[in-house]
């Protein structure tokens, strides 16, 4: 009960007038405009990232190196790098010869830009050195890199005893070609049965029939096989024997009807001498249908009838088929075309030739593998 009422008296000695309270208010949010204001420019400060780098931890003396600058930044922001002249230092013993522009590099992050910039160094004394991080002005203030780069530099021996003996550098000095046909043949070799394996299995995907090459030869036109059946007869056209003339004759006879079968289109052979004529009659000329009739009515007679012509009679019948053979003959029959054409194997042959082709594009391939194998491996052996 005594709380209750202590409680109460001091709320009535200081009442929480409204104006405080306005007043408090306002002061508060001015407080948060002005963290608000300087939150982007705190945030902006911690995005500056700055590093930098060398190619070569260790030089000898008058040998150059690269330092790499690098500048991470949000996009609009001024990079001012920093300024050497020619021959200036960047530390005691280390000299700045020259800057390279600046790079624009891929940035991972949206809105960030990341830029590059190199110098360089160079130093005549030997020692190691420690390089201060470089300083570079973003929108104005100034950012170090984060890291302290450690540079050696080695003297080059010097021969202090015979200081007399100084030889200028050696010049350029061309390193020795040699040609190593072995790897070239094999690469080439490999080729070889790859692109035959590579033409059997397109073949054998194929499924027209394997067909050959058939070559006809033409006959013997029918003007030049009488021409030389009569250059065989001519030899024995002087014979004196009965039997001789006899075989002649039937010899004359034959070349004839062979000839005209042939070049009439009619099987001649086994007609008499009457039907072979009347079948001729459209296709013969008047003057070598007498020379004909003439011919094959001796024929008969020496055969059949045992005549036996004089020499000159067996002279002129050969002169008279010789001439029918002549006036008769037929250019496009005397002047045949080789036929060509190409016919498929049966079921047997087609199994075989494609099991054949099946093992050749096997075989090619595992031969063209082990060549390519040997020319890795010789080439690798060549380089190490």
């Amino acid at each position: 009960m005594n709380n209750n009422k202590t409680i109460h008296h001091l709320a009535s000695r200081h009442p929480l007038r409204p104006a405080n309270a306005l007043r408090h208010l306002r002061c508060a949010l001015l407080w948060l405009v002005m963290l608000a204001a300087a939150c982007p420019q705190v945030c902006k400060g911690q995005n500056v990232v700055v590093e930098s780098a060398l190619d070569r931890a260790e030089i000898r003396v008058g040998e150059q190196c690269r330092l790499s600058l690098t500048v991470k930044a949000d996009e609009g922001a001024k990079v001012e790098w920093p300024q050497y002249n020619v021959a200036d230092t960047l530390m005691a013993g280390v000299e700045v010869l020259r800057r390279s522009d600046c790079d624009t590099l891929d940035s991972p992050a949206e809105g960030r830009i990341m830029l590059q910039c190199d110098y360089v160094l160079t130093s005549f004394d030997s020692a190691i050195y420690a390089l201060r991080p470089m300083v570079v002005q973003v929108d104005g203030k100034p950012y170090a890199s984060k890291s302290t780069l450690g540079l050696k530099v080695s003297s080059i021996p010097v021969d202090t005893v015979h200081v007399d003996q100084y030889y200028p550098p050696f010049g350029v000095m061309e390193s020795p070609f040699v040609w190593e046909a072995d790897i070239l043949l094999a690469a080439l070799a490999a080729w070889l049965p790859a692109i035959i394996a590579l033409l059997l299995l397109v073949r054998l995907t194929q499924a027209r029939p394997i067909r050959h090459k058939v070559v006809i030869k033409p006959q013997t036109p029918p003007a030049r096989e009488a021409r030389q059946a009569l250059k065989d007869w001519e030899h024995g056209v002087g014979a004196e024997s009965q039997e001789t003339i006899k075989a002649l004759y039937v010899t004359l006879a034959d070349v004839l009807r062979r000839y005209l079968s042939r070049r009439y289109e009619h099987d001649f052979t086994d007609r008499t001498t009457a039907e072979v004529l009347g079948a001729l009659t459209e296709d013969l000329p008047a003057e070598e249908m007498r020379l004909a009739g003439e011919v094959l009515r001796t024929a008969d007679s020496v055969k059949f009838a045992r005549f036996c012509p004089d020499l000159s009679k067996r002279q002129r019948h050969y002169s008279a088929v010789l001439t029918i053979v002549e006036k008769t003959l037929d250019d496009v029959q005397e002047h045949p075309q080789t036929i060509v054409r190409y016919e498929a194997y049966g079921d047997r042959g087609q199994r075989i030739i494609r099991t054949a082709m099946t093992v050749g594009a096997v075989v090619g391939i595992l031969l063209s593998m082990a060549l390519a194998g040997y020319t890795i491996y010789m080439l690798v052996t060549y380089l190490v």
